[in-house]
């Protein structure tokens, strides 16, 4: 088994912990929850922060927090370093790298934000691209995949 995931996670109740993760008093965490961070990041959670079932936050190669009174709709991802402003709203099935999310700004469900590249350290502000979900996979309910936008199958 690698170095990063681990056989045995920590947990509270219902939800999972690994590495050095600090979750301050008051931060209501739903079931299903995975809060990791590498043995060169840090995840930080303060107090007020709602996040929603199902929801994965790894912490990467940084500092990755998420400030007071966040909410985190079910669903979703968030990977890198940066942070989530205080009372920001990530809707649900969104997937967020590298974060760098303003208080109170609004993030639509299905969201894909960020790259690789990017740095929340010197400000750069990504592209928000709304994805849409196919009639068949609405009608199946099946996931969506959470895929980088370059990453997308070419037709033809």
């Amino acid at each position: 088994m690698s170095d990063w995931f681990p056989s045995q996670l920590s947990h509270g109740s219902e939800y999972y912990l690994h590495g050095p993760v600090e979750v301050e008093p008051g931060a209501i965490i739903a079931a299903g929850v995975v809060l990791e961070a590498a043995a060169n990041a840090s995840l930080v959670i303060q107090s007020g922060v709602c996040i929603g079932k199902g929801v994965i936050i790894q912490a990467w190669q940084g500092t990755l927090t998420i400030e007071a009174d966040a909410n985190l709709g079910s669903d979703v991802v968030v990977v890198g370093q940066g942070q989530i402003g205080t009372r920001a709203c990530i809707g649900a099935e969104s997937t967020i790298i590298n974060p760098a999310i303003a208080s109170e700004q609004v993030v639509p469900a299905n969201s894909l934000l960020g790259g690789w590249q990017q740095s929340a350290a010197c400000g750069y502000r990504p592209a928000l691209h709304q994805r849409s979900p196919s009639p068949l996979s609405q009608r199946l309910r099946l996931p969506r995949p959470h895929l980088p936008m370059g990453l997308l199958p070419r037709r033809g």
